[in-house]
């Protein structure tokens, strides 16, 4: 066994030199004395990146990227799946964590002016990085498809309409086409009219729906009852003062049944 490992050791010795690599940059590396906790960004951003890509290789054992089923299977990971909300919570946070650290570094590096030269490959490599970390966040937010994340997709990717000539081009090309498409978001699920889902949408936009609480869904299912059963203009004003005081508030099962 040691012999073998001697040869290994031997035969990348020849090809990297790696008793000199280890010396170079382990054993008899010098830390330079005006190093603080800001150099140490880069090993955050590192850390975050493996705690994202662990975490999401659990999640993707459970998770349906479909999407008529990626809500469903975004709650039974929460609820059904052992432990399946702490590794949630973990990919969360370690997003929050690499966006931030990734962020912060790069404006580490350009304050203490470490991209001149020779460094300007590497400060091109590192923008580049900041601008995938980015996309990845935004792409990874839509994954539960929730109202929420939805409509927070929808508004990112219209920003770069205000760019003249590219503008539209980018956010088609960011959304795959003209609309973010394939969300199953409340109103075109249960197949509602136009008219009323317009007017439904405008009175809950930014609390039903929000965090995907399956009570929202039965109250939404009792509005669009109320619609089928008495008539559109008449259940309008009804959801208007249903809604009036609870449009920042989760609703409850119980909070959901009083209210039909």
């Amino acid at each position: 066994m040691a012999m073998a490992k001697n040869k290994i050791r031997d035969w990348l010795e020849v090809r990297i030199g790696l008793d000199e690599l280890v010396k170079s940059h382990l054993t008899e590396y010098r830390v330079p004395k005006h190093i603080n906790v800001f150099n140490t960004l880069g090993s955050v951003a590192l850390a975050g990146y493996l705690v994202q890509v662990i975490s999401g290789i659990f999640l993707l054992i459970y998770y349906i990227p479909h999407s008529e089923h990626a809500f469903r299977s975004v709650q039974d990971i929460m609820t059904k799946v052992p432990y399946g909300w702490l590794f949630r919570q973990i990919h969360v946070a370690g997003s929050n964590l690499m966006i931030t650290a990734v962020t912060l570094h790069m404006v580490t590096i350009f304050l203490m002016g470490n991209y001149k030269r020779p460094r300007e490959l590497t400060w091109i490599g590192g923008s580049l990085m900041l601008v995938i970390t980015f996309l990845f966040g935004l792409s990874g937010y839509l994954l539960p498809w929730t109202q929420l994340s939805y409509w927070a997709t929808t508004v990112v990717t219209s920003l770069p309409t205000a760019f003249p000539v590219i503008g539209d081009f980018i956010t088609r090309l960011l959304r795959g086409g003209d609309y973010v498409t394939g969300a199953a978001n409340v109103s075109t699920a249960m197949g509602w009219g136009k008219k009323a889902a317009k007017q439904i949408d405008l009175q809950l936009t930014g609390r039903v729906g929000r965090q995907g609480d399956p009570a929202d869904c039965q109250f939404i299912l009792s509005l669009r009852d109320d619609l089928m059963r008495y008539g559109k203009k008449k259940n309008i004003c009804r959801l208007r003062m249903k809604t009036r005081d609870r449009r920042n508030q989760p609703i409850s099962l119980p909070a959901a049944s009083r209210l039909r």
